[in-house]
């Protein structure tokens, strides 16, 4: 994602496959299972899992899984990138 998150809906994803939210949030939770807290760095996790969406894609998608309460704490990083933490309830819907 680039320089923080302004995107505060998620209808810049009403376009998208249903199925590009769960595949990012596995790739987010695939990431947290080696995190004490669950973290992970959206860039990296998309990388990982071979995704590649646009920044108003990943700030969509972000902004669903907020809605949805699978993510929370998102913080904007220095280097445009994302951290973030995959909750409980995130966990269980990926599947980990």
């Amino acid at each position: 994602m680039s320089q923080g998150l302004t995107l505060t809906t998620s209808q810049d994803t009403k376009d998208l496959p249903s199925e590009v939210p769960v595949a990012v949030l596995r790739a987010l939770a695939a990431m947290a299972r080696g995190s004490k807290r669950h973290q992970a760095e959206l860039g990296v996790a998309l990388q990982r899992a071979g995704l590649s969406l646009s920044a108003v894609e990943q700030h969509g998608v972000v902004a669903r899984l907020r809605d949805a309460e699978f993510i929370e704490q998102v913080i904007p990083l220095d280097d445009g990138g994302v951290l973030l933490s995959v909750t409980s309830a995130g966990m269980q819907r990926a599947g980990r």
